[in-house]
């Protein structure tokens, strides 16, 4: 309803009006989707180095952070400049590798129903390990928002990351993860006035 009236009235959006648009499209995405199940026992294999899967373009995955790892905490999150200091990353998180194309924006969007979760996206090439609190990583974006959350990258230039759903106290529980890719222009795309 929000949205048609949105479309009606905006036959040439500004900036402001397309935000209008585009939040009122994720509002009616949400009230779509199906509740997580809170009791539902999601079968997860065992991380291997810290990873337990690979993200593309296009996923649709249901997991859960109970019986993912630790090597992530407030400490780690606060000197890699993910999260401020304090947020109470203490829980287990689960991870997954995810190779971003060139000229692509990837969105995120991470459903937790039940438990308190956060979305993390580190740029890290994983060859078998993950990053602890001695490594250089090229840049760390989270976002803490509960309920449901999302990240945006865009890149130019192709490039590895690790997502990250991680709890903050001791909160673990399922979550939805869904992967949305969209061409960026290349400069030799764009039209020239």
């Amino acid at each position: 309803m929000i949205l048609a009236l949105l479309l009606s009235c905006s036959v040439n959006p500004g900036l402001k009006a397309q935000k209008l648009i585009d939040d009122a499209k994720e509002v009616a995405e949400q009230a779509a989707t199906p509740d997580l199940s809170c009791d539902a026992n999601v079968k997860v294999p065992a991380p291997v180095g810290c990873r337990s899967g690979v993200l593309k373009c296009g996923d649709l995955i249901e997991s859960t952070t109970v019986g993912g790892e630790s090597h992530w905490d407030d400490d780690f999150y606060a000197q890699k400049f993910c999260f401020p200091a304090g947020s109470g990353h203490s829980a287990p998180e689960r991870v997954f590798s995810m190779d971003m194309p060139e000229y692509t924006q990837v969105t995120i969007q991470l459903q937790t129903d039940c438990k308190d979760l956060d979305l993390v996206a580190l740029s890290w090439v994983y060859e078998g390990d993950c990053p602890g609190a001695s490594h250089t990583i090229f840049g760390c974006e989270g976002s803490n928002k509960r309920g449901w959350d999302k990240l945006v990258i865009q890149n130019f230039q192709a490039r590895s990351y690790l997502i990250g759903v991680d709890g903050k106290g001791s909160d673990a529980g399922p979550f939805r993860l869904k992967v949305t890719c969209d061409h960026i222009l290349r400069p030799e795309e764009r039209v020239k006035f």
